[in-house]
């Protein structure tokens, strides 16, 4: 057998490449999980390698901007000829393994030589057998190894990276790059108002976060925006009662573009948002919430479905070390203090999550409280809170009670 001898139809290859240009979600999917040398056509990987500087530039890869490209007229055809949008993910992966099987060949073919040592033919082996298992990113560790990083990393005297979320949070929970991060409350507790101030914290400490609201509309989540960080009634902004002076305009700009908090009001995937957060280099992602999230296959429950959501969540969150921020709803009815077991729909949040916050408010006595009820890096507690609900901002009261 020779390399060659492997079926190279390039029917697949031209498929992602028309997915791509005709449809933003699959842009992002195919733009960040494939490369160049995926492609066994040189043409068809250099288009992918237009294609891709054009998305990074722009933040998309329409018509319109392939127009320009020295491969637009291969690019238009693939487009054209595209079997079916809802087959990207499958095209992607006929295109993967295709890849694979190829490299894997050629290395074969080289040991085949009789050419290479014992060394050599054992360490082009590895080569096979990371390609197998995704392209080299699995790593095995050895004790050893693991403490010689250790000593280096504590003898410089660095410290951890912690992202700060505010919200009187430091005091329990030390946050991480990689963290799932649940927020659970019954409806109209303010679980988006308290969402997106921690977001607006996270970017005052330079993170940049990408916010997908799944429920709220871009314009009225930039109305809470300017609500909770100009100090201005939610009322009055909706209504449009402010006077916009020319003090006031640079204000509600200044609110705006100091902070790096993009919003994105379209449902998707796990498989998309991910595709997105690590393109455009996001540290921190939040969804608003969990529950109308799209799985981007057919589910038998809506039990499954949050299940597998969480899941997916959680394996993004430690796959690229970003932190993932979703909300959930927690059982409806009773006023009695939220615990991990009233999170709506399945309990693999529960086992996934790495810090779960339940909002909880009285609305007889006005008071409302962050209930920490996982952290497995530290303690859990209540963090009492006083909501103005009018202006959408959160406060944290400093009488403290911890477990």
């Amino acid at each position: 057998m020779t390399a060659s001898s492997i079926t190279t139809s390039t029917n697949d290859e031209r498929a992602v490449l028309g997915c791509a240009v005709r449809d933003d979600k699959c842009a992002a999917l195919v733009l960040t999980r494939l490369s160049e040398d995926d492609f066994t056509d040189l043409d068809l990987g250099d288009a992918f390698h237009e294609l891709r500087e054009v998305w990074k530039k722009y933040g998309r890869a329409d018509a319109v901007t392939v127009s320009r490209l020295p491969h637009a007229e291969l690019l238009v055809s693939c487009a054209d000829t595209v079997p079916s949008l809802s087959g990207c993910e499958i095209y992607i992966a006929h295109v993967k393994e295709k890849a694979v099987q190829m490299k894997a060949a050629t290395i074969a073919l080289e040991i085949a030589t009789g050419k290479l040592s014992t060394q050599e033919i054992a360490e082009r082996a590895g080569d096979i057998a990371r390609l197998t298992i995704g392209g080299g990113r699995v790593k095995i560790r050895t004790m050893p190894e693991m403490l010689v990083d250790f000593l280096k990393t504590h003898r410089k005297g660095e410290k951890p990276e912690y992202i700060k979320t505010g919200l009187g949070l430091e005091d329990f929970v030390r946050v991480k790059p990689g963290s799932f991060f649940v927020i659970g409350a019954r409806p109209s507790v303010g679980k988006t108002a308290y969402s997106l101030q921690m977001a607006l914290n996270i970017a005052r400490a330079g993170k940049k976060v990408l916010y997908f609201s799944l429920e709220t509309n871009y314009e009225g989540i930039s109305e809470r925006i300017v609500a909770c960080a100009g100090g201005y009634r939610l009322v009055d902004v909706m209504d449009n009662e402010i006077s916009w002076d020319t003090q006031r305009e640079a204000k509600a700009i200044d609110i705006l573009s100091r902070y790096k908090v993009d919003v994105v009001d379209t449902v998707f995937s796990p498989a998309v948002m991910e595709a997105i957060a690590v393109a455009h280099g996001y540290d921190a992602i939040v969804i608003d919430y969990l529950g109308l999230m799209d799985t981007g296959e057919r589910t038998n429950s809506l039990y499954e479905r949050v299940t597998k959501m969480s899941m997916a969540l959680h394996r993004i969150a430690q796959k690229n070390n970003l932190l993932v921020i979703a909300l959930c709803q927690l059982n409806r009815g009773g006023t009695e203090v939220p615990k991990m077991e009233h999170l709506r729909e399945s309990g693999q949040i529960e086992q996934d999550a790495d810090v779960i916050v339940l909002l909880h408010s009285d609305e007889e006595k006005e008071e409302y409280t962050a209930i920490v009820a996982k952290n497995k890096t530290g303690k859990c507690g209540a963090i009492p809170l006083w909501y103005d609900r009018e202006k959408q901002h959160f406060s944290v009261i400093e009488t403290r009670r911890s477990e």
